[in-house]
């Protein structure tokens, strides 16, 4: 009888321990992925990871470490081209969880991290959208440097105007587009036609507010190279 119980109560740790390792980590990912993107805004989908040591801490919501990459994502008026976000340390109300696929934070000892990639395509379109009396825009993103480019229709004529500069965050939640140079049809120009240019064009006001995003981010890096506009950001929840 007691040999009988003693190889029960062994299947019984076996079978938790290939739900813990094998079967909960997907059930569990599932439910992030979905509560994660309310969160982040939706979007498509990467994967999902997590960390948790041992796997049974995962029976009470508890996790190491649980990341979502996404692509895709609208949010603020701008095409976000890939978001990863990373908690660290983090306890989670697991039937909320999985019965309704929301997050609801216990514990968390570690903010956030969110980094965001935009690439020189959305920038276009963003520019198209933001600064309307320049046509045919063009964005190039090279050696920290971001280059808006199009015409510009002035007084029945047409100019070609450049504009080039870089993204910086200029406040804890905002970042924005610090021209540093102006060209028209190829010439560059002075400070004060600088300044004139710069009025015509109202601004230009090119700038992303993390804070309007579904989750609300405080800037912590900017960065420009290989086509990409690179943002690293902490959200809390």
């Amino acid at each position: 009888m007691l040999k009988r119980m003693i190889v029960l109560l062994m299947i019984f740790i076996l079978a938790v321990a290939i739900v813990s390792e094998l079967l909960l980590p997907q059930i569990v990912a599932k439910g992030l992925e979905t509560g994660l993107e309310n969160l982040l805004g939706r979007g498509q989908t990467i994967d999902t990871t997590i960390k948790a040591y041992p796997a049974l801490k995962m029976f009470v919501g508890r996790f190491d470490e649980i990341t979502v990459r996404s692509k895709n994502i609208n949010a603020a008026g701008l095409l976000i081209d890939s978001v990863s976000a990373t908690i660290k340390n983090v306890a989670i109300n697991l039937r909320d969880l999985l019965a309704q696929r929301e997050i609801a934070f216990e514990e968390l000892s570690d903010e956030m991290t969110v980094e965001i990639q935009i690439s020189e395509a959305n920038l276009r379109q963003y520019v198209l959208a933001t600064i309307p009396e320049i046509s045919d825009p063009r964005v190039d993103i090279d050696g920290g440097t971001v280059q808006f480019a199009g015409n510009l229709s002035f007084g029945g004529n047409d100019f070609f105007v450049s504009l080039v500069g870089r993204f910086e965050a200029t406040d804890e939640t905002t970042v924005s587009y610090i021209i540093e140079g102006i060209a028209v049809d190829g010439v560059e120009l002075s400070p004060a036609f600088v300044e004139k240019v710069m009025q015509m064009l109202g601004g230009p006001d090119i700038f992303i507010d993390m804070a309007k995003f579904p989750l609300p981010l405080t800037v912590e890096s900017v960065q420009m190279e290989d086509g990409f506009l690179i943002i690293t950001g902490l959200g809390t929840h």
